[in-house]
Formats: C-alpha cells, structure tokens, sequence
C-alpha cells in the first residue's frame, strides 16, 4: 500500500467517525488495522531508508535530548511521514478509546498510545536538528541583505 493511500483511507476514517457514521468500537478496530498498515509500509521501505539513534554524551543545539539521528534529508520527509502518521493513528485510537461506553477497560491501551506518541515524537526531534543549524550550513543558503529582496519596511 502506498502512502497517498494510507493518507486517504486516514482521512476517510477520521471524516466517518467525526461524522457520526462509524460506530466506536468499528472505529477503534479501524484505527488498529490502518496502524498496521501504517507498520507495513514502514517495513518495505528500502533498507538504505532505516535508521538508528546514536546517543552522544554532550549536549549541542544540532542534539535532542542526547539522541540524534543521522538521516538524508529525502529519508527524513519519509520517516517525518510515518512518524507524523503513527502520532495521528494513535491520537485517533485515543479518542475512539476515550469515546467508548467501556472506556475504562481501554485505560492501559491508553496509555500504550501515549507512550508511542512520546516516542515519535522523541523521533522526530531527534531527526531534525541537524537540519536547523541557522548559525552554520543553513544560514549560508539565506540570501545577503544586499541582493535581498526581503527588506525592513517598517520605517516607512
């Protein structure tokens, strides 16, 4: 399954619970199977796409939290996607949790969620800061206040 088709079987999930038209608990079981579909495609990618955290033992702007990721910049839009996307899978199995009648029994399910939900999260950041150095390589592709078309105009 390609991503365009996960983004709209997402969409068209979301929509139909929001809606009214999808019982919760089709809901949940919904959001646990495009979650694994989500995993799969994570699974295919090629294996110059994978990844691993590298922990470093002084803090720096371009770390988080002592983890980095080092990742090509294409592999990074990839995995910003499935990370981004696992984050909303999981907000979503969290509402459909939290609006079940039995809402309770999801308590520990919950939580999973929200677990996972740091962990991307942690994924992410620590994936992006070697692309946010406006001190080094980034500031240097910023155009010069002489050829910039980008001037203060709030002195008129």
């Amino acid at each position: 399954m390609r991503a365009s088709d996960l983004t709209v079987e997402y969409a068209k999930l979301r929509s139909e619970f929001r809606s009214g038209t999808l019982p919760n608990d089709e809901y949940v079981t919904a959001s646990k199977e495009l979650d694994l579909k989500l995993e799969a495609l994570d699974l295919d990618m090629p294996q110059a796409w994978h990844y691993s955290t590298t922990l470093v033992e002084y803090k720096s702007d371009r770390v988080f939290d002592l983890r980095l990721i080092p990742i090509r910049i294409e592999t990074c839009y990839a995995r910003d996607f499935l990370w981004v996307g696992g984050v909303l899978l999981n907000e979503t199995l969290i509402d459909g949790y939290l609006g079940s009648p039995e809402g309770e029994k999801y308590k520990a399910l919950m939580g999973v969620a929200h677990d996972y939900i740091d962990t991307l999260a942690g994924e992410i950041c620590a994936s992006a800061p070697q692309y946010t150095d406006c001190d080094g390589l980034a500031r240097q592709r910023l155009p010069s206040f002489e050829n910039s078309e980008l001037r203060d105009h709030g002195s008129r």
